[in-house]
């Protein structure tokens, strides 16, 4: 599955153009890498999402073959961190 499909369908972003916007604006790393938005997604691959407002990292376990739920779309990947604006102000 396509990196900017992925993002979108298990809800990393809100949708598809949204991620290609981030891949375009260098926001998406994948194993420390800046990829293009149709890299292929695999188990174990490590994707970073910085934006003004959140940091994300997560691993891939699992890229599905066709749309998932909101509620099982958080199997298909392990949060590793999670920082939201708020919670970096706080931390300064």
């Amino acid at each position: 599955m396509r990196l900017d499909l992925y993002l979108g369908t298990v809800c990393l972003l809100k949708t598809r153009s949204q991620a290609a916007r981030s891949l375009e604006r260098g926001q998406v790393r994948v194993n420390g890498e800046i990829p293009r938005a149709s890299r292929e997604v695999h188990p174990g691959d490590l994707i970073e999402l910085k934006t003004n407002d959140r940091e994300l990292k997560v691993r891939v376990l699992l890229v599905p073959e066709k749309s998932v739920s909101r509620k099982e779309a958080h199997t298909c990947y392990e949060t590793l961190l999670d920082r939201r604006r708020e919670r970096w102000e706080e931390e300064e």
